[in-house]
């Protein structure tokens, strides 16, 4: 989502830690930034994050990649 997602890592990490993420998009040249996220949750090897700071050109970018990624939803 755009305020935070899932992460597998390997990584060392504990709650309320702060991390900056970047995420290769197939397709595009550039990855999208989030400069400042926290750790919320850790389990095994997976880690829950929230977003604090994503400058704007990025949070568009991974508002269209989430659009994207969204089932196609029919009423």
């Amino acid at each position: 989502s755009k305020g935070g997602c899932l992460v597998q890592t390997n990584a060392t990490t504990f709650s309320g830690m702060t991390v900056s993420l970047r995420f290769e998009v197939p397709g595009e040249t550039t990855p999208i930034l989030v400069s400042r996220a926290a750790v919320r949750w850790n389990r095994n090897n997976e880690i829950g994050v929230g977003f604090i700071s994503v400058e704007q050109p990025h949070l568009e970018r991974l508002e269209q990649m989430i659009e994207r990624l969204k089932p196609n939803q029919q009423g």
